[in-house]
């Protein structure tokens, strides 16, 4: 009896690890539900239906398998509840969205805001809608455009960045010499006002970058590439741990005060009559397509907003008795603006229907 006993005593303890193994393998599926992707969402109103945001955003009510299909946290299409996030897939073709129909079945007022989500899902400017956002969830580590104080040009690490708060000397350890996630680093205080607790973002200036016509001066190229939590703080150095890392970390990378960016960006409308170039691409490459992350020439004060949508156009032209003649303007690319600086603004590409060059043209919407 006492075999059979522990016998049965450890297909029990078997039988509970297996148990705790698959709920925490479930738990870690469900987690990854959690995270969105890049894209445009919708946040579920008090009745609202699959059905009807169908034909709502797509102008058709049996569009509602393609967006069930494309939100998997959605278990039962029947049954979807309001603060929900559901993603809009978007379509290549344009719709067009009735501007008073749909809305009353639904329990959303019609006219403009429906118009501004069917717009925004196929990628026509979008007029505010506090239900429409995009969401980005790097939002925090994107690249931007800083023009350094004149005279400029070069770095003086300790005068001209107007954004460092301090450098990092070395990883905690005499023979550290790469520093990475979970790591303690020693910080030279320089500008910044260090208090424990503080979140600081770690980061490099990496180019000078130039406008791609004139040759003239726009900026450096900034790099977040980890998080700081500050530990402790002396009278010369501050103590820091290092909670994310996405890129090799050294002595030539600098802290600044972490900005509060959020993912969810409210679509809002295009700064009127804007015209405008692309720099380059973050990443430096020759073409740029969809979902791309580019630098724009024109911020805050030729007022460029985040979540702002614009065109990105070809204008073709001929040369006829000596003059030139304007051809109309080509659309193959929209773009939605995520952070801005005062001369400069970071956006990604949402849509492009043939490669997007540096020096491209963007607008905004008619």
């Amino acid at each position: 009896m006492a075999g059979r006993k522990t016998i049965v005593s450890f297909f029990v303890i078997l039988l509970t690890a297996c148990f705790c193994i698959t709920s925490t393998a479930f738990a870690e599926e469900g987690q990854q539900k959690d995270e969105y992707a890049p894209g445009f969402y919708y946040t579920v109103q008090k009745g609202d239906t699959l059905w009807g945001l169908s034909k709502k955003f797509y102008d058709s009510e049996w569009e509602w398998p393609a967006m069930w299909g494309q939100n998997e946290q959605l278990t039962n299409p029947h049954m979807i509840y309001p603060g929900q996030r559901i993603r809009l897939y978007q379509r290549t073709d344009t719709i067009a969205a009735p501007e008073a129909e749909a809305g009353e079945a639904e329990g959303v007022a019609p006219g403009p805001e429906s118009q501004a989500a069917a717009q925004a899902a196929s990628g026509e400017e979008a007029l505010p809608a506090k239900t429409i956002h995009y969401y980005y969830p790097g939002i925090a580590y994107i690249d931007f455009i800083k023009k350094l104080p004149p005279p400029t040009g070069i770095i003086n690490k300790s005068v001209d960045d107007p954004l460092v708060a301090g450098a990092i000397i070395k990883a905690q350890g005499e023979k550290k010499t790469m520093i990475s996630q979970n790591d303690t680093v020693y910080i030279r205080p320089m500008t910044g006002n260090f208090i424990v607790g503080d979140l600081y973002s770690v980061y490099r200036p990496l180019i000078k970058i130039y406008d791609p016509d004139t040759d003239a001066y726009v900026g450096h190229q900034y790099r977040i590439i980890a998080t700081a939590e500050i530990m402790a703080v002396e009278p010369k150095f501050v103590t820091a741990k290092i909670t994310k890392e996405l890129d090799t970390i050294n002595s030539e990378c600098f802290v600044m005060p972490q900005q509060k960016r959020s993912p969810e960006i409210p679509i809002q409308p295009a700064a009127p009559g804007l015209k405008g170039k692309i720099l380059l691409s973050e990443s430096h490459i020759e073409m740029s397509s969809d979902y791309s992350i580019v630098f724009l020439d024109k911020g805050e004060k030729d007022g460029v907003r985040v979540g702002q949508r614009y065109d990105i156009y070809l204008q073709d032209k001929y040369e006829r008795n000596d003059q030139q003649v304007m051809l109309s303007q080509f659309v193959y690319g929209k773009l939605l603006v995520l952070v801005t600086e005062h001369t400069t603004a970071t956006a990604i590409v949402t849509k492009s229907t043939r490669p997007i060059r540096k020096g491209a043209l963007f607008k905004s919407p008619l």
